[in-house]
């Protein structure tokens, strides 16, 4: 028997990055992307199932738990089959040829739905993908993996080889958390949130099955394995496995390694989207410090394991992951002193020039150009998630919310809800028209209010959809209302709408503005489009505009139209269109809000902070501590990640062997198997538990109590695993005698 070495070795291990980046595209991937934030919902993305049955059960746990169901009960059956297999292709490679192109397919359909909205028919489809998923994952990576106890003939041989599949399992990672994002990024610039997801999947996918075939290129099982099919049947073999107190005792202890794990794996977007409050990209460099940080602690492990041993190095990663969990929930606590308290701007206004009011996804913020202050729902806020702002004349400053309206006059605030007359607690936008009267649109129509009193128009008196999305008011007081249906216009008796089939591009409005000549200026989904009172002119990408998604408008006193798109500024001074450029660049290019006070300042409101420009200048303000704080934390887990990519093979490996001294058989295949069929169901419990606290407890910028809590349940359940692992018998399984012939 030849020893398993050079290039051959190196190309096994590389093909743990392929079902590494599989399982990580799942895990990191579902959680965003059947469970948008209502942020990501407002850019685009479509929430394909409902979250929850009964008001208690999330559905994507339950699907989670269903696919992983599937694919424990397939770990034992197919580990069984390769430890008796006799193919000529070698008793584990036939599974590696055969469980490659059908894993990377699968993968990608998951995020395939059928429909494109709210569906239990799309629950149907994930659940039978995920069951499919789940197969082909196991058909590859059981018996990839039995094959370590099999190449590898010392502990030593076995340590090199997890440590070498640890880092490829890091590279497979790295190109889902940090590809993935660059690749989003890019291809949101000429597409959907959806359509741009479901690129960066299939490309992933691609790269993936390419990497599972290293594994099939490189082993030959009769060269450099001695075992043999193992004769014992299915039923026979279980048995003696789950008898085996060590491998058992392990058991218990690796699975809450994993659940911690995976759960915080899985909750990195909604770590970084509501807790760090940070684009796309800054989550990126989030997941690349987890996997530099497991890197960099890779030779300390391996260092540790010779000196001290396996079973002290576990004990001290499951108490390090679970003390950072405790100190990861607390990201984002506290408000920022010194400047923005949330760095998703949603709106801003500057009703006198001195003070500049800025609304957030969590709270609103003054400045006064020296003094930033703060207000959320402790301070009198009716919800922190900020919509919109507009100010009266008697200079109190009204705040919708996603609860009601805020009114801030005279050092206090008081509020107005349905109760008082509004149609919808759902606030999306607020004007003021010449005659003082204030205009609410919510997700359930409009509300006016005027002399002290609320009357309600909907659908039934004429409006194109009651989903209203912006507002805007004509000198002669005609009011445009944009909605996610088309647009309408309210002369104060007659209505007329206008759709797609009217000339707009795209029935979802997304912005309003009116010019001085009376013209308006209204955004879409698909481009810019103006009204001259006889007919619509669309202008898009081609006219040099720097993006067709329109996020938001405004009109300076020259009369030049400032235009915030999903990928920066473009002006137009009724010539052409101009980008913005400016040094240094603006928080994000993903704009939210622009305010102009004056005509040679801008306030320009991003997804990851504020900007503000002056002679081509510009000041940021943003809330960067948790940012921070969660870098270091993330750098600090690496020392976990770098335990649990490591030794825990090696401790199956080392159980396999006990076994074999005990019985004579060689049965990797079912210790692994049976392994995976834990590890599975524990990952749906993990998958399950995480969607539960979401969908209960708040996942979003202005209530992330649920991202907190599911860290914190990850350290309960790391110390659980520590007192387990404290009981484990290291002596007796590596000294056990052989079995007496």
């Amino acid at each position: 028997m030849e020893r398993f070495k050079g290039s051959r070795l190196f190309l096994y291990n590389f093909s743990t990055a392929g079902h590494a980046l599989f399982d990580t595209m799942l895990l990191f991937y579902a959680a965003k992307f059947f469970l948008p934030t209502a942020e990501n919902i407002e850019q685009g993305m479509i929430q394909f199932v409902p979250e929850l049955i009964l008001g208690v059960i999330p559905i994507l746990g339950l699907l989670m738990v269903f696919g992983r169901i599937v694919d424990a009960l397939a770990d034992p059956l197919i580990a069984s089959w390769s430890d008796r297999s006799t193919s000529k292709f070698g008793r584990r490679r036939f599974f590696l040829i055969f469980g490659g192109a059908p894993l990377a397919i699968s993968t990608a359909l998951v995020f395939f739905p059928p429909f494109a909205f709210t569906t239990m028919l799309n629950v149907i489809y994930v659940a039978l993908i995920f069951g499919l998923y789940f197969i082909f994952y196991t058909m590859y990576v059981a018996p990839y993996i039995a094959l370590i106890p099999e190449l590898g003939h010392s502990e030593k041989e076995r340590l090199n080889m997890t440590t070498a599949q640890g880092y490829f399992a890091l590279v497979g990672a790295g190109l889902v958390m940090i590809g993935g994002p660059v690749l989003y990024s890019m291809f949101l610039k000429d597409s959907s949130p959806v359509g741009a997801f479901q690129l960066m999947i299939v490309i992933l996918s691609a790269i993936g099955a390419v990497l599972l075939y290293l594994a099939v290129i490189s082993v030959n099982e009769k060269k450099y394995s001695d075992a043999k099919p193992c004769a014992v049947p299915f039923w026979e073999s279980l048995k003696k496995t789950l008898k085996n107190r060590p491998f058992i005792i392990f058991l218990i202890t690796n699975m809450c390694f994993w659940f911690m794990f995976n759960t915080i794996r899985a909750s990195v977007n909604h770590i970084g989207q509501t807790l760090m409050v940070v684009n796309e990209a800054s989550i990126g460099y989030a997941s690349i410090i987890i996997f530099v940080g497991a890197a960099v602690f890779f030779p300390l492990v391996l260092f540790l394991s010779g000196r001290i041993g396996k079973k002290t190095v576990m004990i001290i990663g499951l108490g390090v992951f679970a003390f950072l969990s405790v100190l990861i929930s607390f990201t984002g606590i506290g408000t920022n002193p010194d400047g923005l308290t949330c760095n998703y701007v949603t709106s801003i206004a500057s009703p006198d020039r001195q003070t500049t009011w800025v609304g957030t996804a969590h709270g609103i913020s003054s400045f006064d150009g020296k003094v930033w202050n703060y207000y959320d729902k402790d301070a009198g806020l009716t919800d922190n998630s900020v919509t919109s702002i507009a100010s009266m004349s008697d200079g109190s400053l009204w705040v919708g919310t996603k609860n009601g309206i805020s009114i801030y006059k005279s050092g206090s605030w008081s509020a107005r809800s349905e109760e008082d007359g509004l149609v919808d607690n759902h606030v999306t936008a607020l004007t003021v028209d010449n005659e003082g009267t204030l205009w609410c649109g919510t997700k359930n129509g409009i509300s006016r209010y005027h002399n002290g009193v609320w009357s309600s128009i909907t659908e039934s008196n004429g409006l194109v959809s009651n989903a209203v999305t912006s507002l805007a008011c004509q000198a002669d007081g005609t009011l445009w209302i944009g909605t996610e249906q088309g647009l309408s216009r309210f002369d104060g008796s007659i209505w007329h709408s206008f759709t797609e089939q009217d000339g707009l591009s795209d029935n979802h409005i997304t912005a309003l503005a009116i010019a001085a000549d009376g013209s308006v200026w209204c955004g879409t989904k698909n481009g810019l489009m103006m009204y001259d009172g006889g007919s619509w002119k669309t202008y898009t990408k081609q006219d040099g505009l720097t993006n067709n998604y329109i996020t938001c408008l405004s009109i300076d006193k020259e009369g030049t139209i400032w235009i915030g798109t999903k990928s920066g500024v473009t002006f137009f001074d009724n010539t052409r269109f101009y980008p913005l450029t400016v040094a240094p660049a603006l928080q994000s290019s993903h704009i939210t809000w622009i305010s102009i006070p004056e005509n040679d300042k801008l306030w320009a409101g991003t997804m990851s902070g504020l900007s503000y420009i002056q002679a081509g200048n510009v000041q940021d303000y943003s809330n960067t501590g948790p940012f921070i704080w969660a870098l270091i934390i993330f750098a600090l887990f690496g020392f976990s990640v770098a335990a649990l990519l490591i030794i825990p093979n090696v401790f199956i490996s080392d159980l396999c062997d006990y076994d074999t001294r005990k019985t004579g058989e060689r049965r990797e295949g079912m210790y692994f198997g049976v392994h995976g069929f834990f590890m599975k169901l524990n990952l749906g419990v993990s998958f399950a538990l995480m969607s539960f606290f979401y969908s209960v407890f708040g996942k979003d910028i202005a209530n992330p109590l649920g991202v907190r809590l599911a860290c914190i349940i990850v350290s309960v359940v790391g110390i659980l695993g520590i007192i387990v692992f404290l009981k484990y018998p290291d002596k007796l399984v590596k000294n056990s005698s052989p079995k007496k012939k």
